[in-house]
């Protein structure tokens, strides 16, 4: 125990107790293990001893055998004298670690093994030069699709490509895109379009996080710029192709963050006073509201094309570290060892995109939130407010100048 460096949580940080109260939490991480891979964790209530928890790159995969033993006789002890029907410690923390599902229903475990034969499919991934979006192209070029990885460097798209051609059976495409103009957005949509390729999937992954203050070539604060309007231009800019494919899906990626996110209507941009973070939950949020109003939209058409989402929960990715900021430099420092692997960040969009039982509308993320096995999962009641999804819509229109489902 002596190696093992102590990290000190608030009691917001976790979920309530229904058992006991809570008092503190310490998560142990071995310094010998760089990548994380096997954490552990103390939880201590209220009238009980410690109790340790498992936990893989820093995110609990389940609860020892001894946890129970160690607590359950003085639960039943407790429950017998008091006749209470609350779980007992052991009982919450296994339900944490086994039962949250976030609005599934689902019993199994999806992995990129269920990815289908996705042979004669076309993809484009957006931002697939690194990071999620290249485990995005990866896992589908694998599985035998042709994927377009759209990209803003064209050097590191190259380095990408390369390394997907060297593994997948698929055929790895190159398209110039920078979603912080829009007349790359309106080129990239045309060189495709030139292609003459069906369209079956079109995954809106591209995002920036937590940057500092700056516009796009077109003069919209950067983050909302890329990660809403560019996509939603992009997404207008394709729609005849996707129209035209049967079974097209078209899956954005969402975050956590827009659950802290709210639409500021009266300046989207943050002219009067910029928040890094309450821009990019900002964007976040637009995700959401655009694709739900997006699906809303293709289903009053008939349409074949279906509008889903998917959160990656806290991945090992560059995001964030851009920025000159405090809270920038701590996301570089602990996003090594407090986080899921981009992979496994990967999979709520892959499931999305693939997966035969998914519906529009829908949204995957991890199991337990910030990480796990990808889960239909039920956003938050922001996201849900059609009136705002279709306010945003129309300003949408308007800024970028693409009108499209009217």
């Amino acid at each position: 125990m002596d190696r093992y460096r102590v990290h000190r949580f608030r009691r917001s940080d976790v979920l309530r107790n229904p058992a006991g109260a809570f008092t503190k939490l310490r998560v142990l991480v071995d310094p010998q293990r760089a990548t994380g891979v096997d954490h552990r964790a103390v939880f201590q209530f209220t009238g009980h001893q410690p109790v340790t928890m498992h936990l893989r790159n820093s995110v609990l995969v389940h609860v020892a055998d001894q946890v129970a033993n160690q607590n359950d006789q003085n639960d039943r002890t407790d429950q017998n004298n008091r006749r209470d029907t609350s779980p007992s410690t052991g009982q919450w923390i296994h339900s944490i670690a086994r039962k949250r599902h976030y609005g599934s229903s689902m019993g199994t475990r999806w992995s990129t093994a269920d990815i289908g034969q996705q042979t004669g499919k076309v993809a484009l991934v957006t931002g697939a030069n690194s990071g999620l979006g290249y485990c995005i192209a990866e896992q589908l070029a694998l599985a035998g699709a042709e994927v377009w990885l759209a990209c803003r460097s064209r050097a590191k798209a190259e380095t990408a490509a390369q390394k997907i051609r060297a593994v997948a059976r698929g055929t790895v495409e190159i398209l110039d895109l920078d979603l912080g103009d829009l007349r790359s957005v309106t080129k990239a949509a045309h060189t495709f379009a030139a292609a003459q390729r069906p369209l079956h999937l079109l995954i809106n992954n591209a995002g920036l996080m937590a940057l500092d203050q700056s516009q796009t070539v077109d003069g919209f604060e950067t983050q909302f710029g890329v990660n809403h309007l560019g996509h939603f231009a992009l997404t207008a800019e394709l729609y005849p192709l996707l129209d035209k494919t049967p079974g097209a899906r078209i899956v954005s990626m969402a975050s956590l963050g827009h659950r802290m996110g709210s639409m500021h209507f009266d300046d989207l941009m943050f002219t009067k006073k910029y928040d890094r973070w309450q821009v990019y939950f900002q964007s976040k949020l637009a995700n959401l509201l655009y694709t739900f109003e997006l699906n809303r939209r293709l289903q009053q058409r008939s349409s074949g094309v279906t509008a889903l989402a998917a959160h990656p929960g806290i991945a090992r990715t560059d995001l964030g570290s851009e920025g000159r900021s405090m809270t920038n430099k701590v996301v570089s420092v602990f996003s090594p060892v407090t986080t899921q692997s981009a992979a496994r960040g990967a999979e709520p969009a892959l499931r999305a995109a693939t997966d035969p039982g998914a519906r529009g509308g829908d949204y995957y993320g991890p199991k337990l939130m910030v990480a796990g096995h990808a889960v239909l999962e039920t956003p938050s009641r922001a996201a849900r407010d059609g009136a705002a999804a279709q306010r945003l819509w129309e300003m949408s229109e308007e800024l970028t100048a693409h009108q499209f489902l009217q």
